[in-house]
C-alpha cells in the first residue's frame, strides 16, 4: 500500500512539474510580421479583360485558329478515302490534337501573363498580386499596364 502511495505521490509531482514548465514558456512569437495592412501594398489584376482586350490574347487565338484549321483540312484530305471506323479513330485523334494545342498555347500565353505581372509587380514594389475576383476592396488595379507590356513583347 505505502508503495502505492509513493508512485501516485511521483506521478503527481512529476505532472505538477510539468504543468509548471509549460506555463512558463514565452508565448511571444519569433517572426515580426507586419500587423498594419495600410503597410501592404496589394495590387489587383483582371485576367478575364486581360484575355479580352490584349492584342497579344488576340494574336494567341488567332494562331490557334489558324492551326485548328490546318488540322482540320488536313483531316479533311487523309479522310477522304477511309470508312466509316477509320474515319471515326482519326477523328478522335484530330479532337486529341485540337485539345492538346488549345492547352499548350493557353500554358504559354499564360506564362507570359505571369511573367508581365511579375515584373511589373517588382517595378512597382507591390507586396502581393491578387485576381481581381478574388478582392472586393482595395488594391491598386494593373490590368491595363498587364495588357500594354504583353502588347509591346510582340
Amino acid at each position: 500500500m505505502s508503495q502505492k502511495i509513493i508512485k501516485i505521490s511521483l506521478l503527481g509531482i512529476l505532472v505538477l512539474g510539468l504543468l509548471v514548465g509549460c506555463a512558463q514558456q514565452d508565448t511571444k512569437p519569433k517572426v515580426k510580421i507586419k500587423t498594419k495592412i495600410e503597410k501592404l501594398k496589394v495590387a489587383v489584376v483582371n485576367k478575364d479583360k486581360i484575355w479580352t482586350k490584349s492584342k497579344s490574347a488576340q494574336e494567341y487565338q488567332k494562331k490557334l485558329n489558324q492551326e485548328i484549321k490546318q488540322l482540320q483540312q488536313n483531316y479533311q484530305k487523309e479522310s477522304k478515302d477511309l470508312n466509316q471506323g477509320e474515319k471515326v479513330k482519326k477523328q478522335q485523334k484530330l479532337y486529341l490534337k485540337i485539345n492538346d494545342l488549345r492547352a499548350k498555347l493557353r500554358d504559354q500565353f499564360k506564362n507570359k501573363i505571369k511573367q508581365a505581372i511579375k515584373e511589373i509587380a517588382q517595378e512597382k514594389d507591390y507586396d502581393i498580386v491578387l485576381d481581381q475576383t478574388e478582392v472586393k476592396y482595395g488594391g491598386t488595379n494593373i490590368t491595363d499596364k498587364v495588357i500594354k507590356k504583353l502588347d509591346s513583347e510582340k
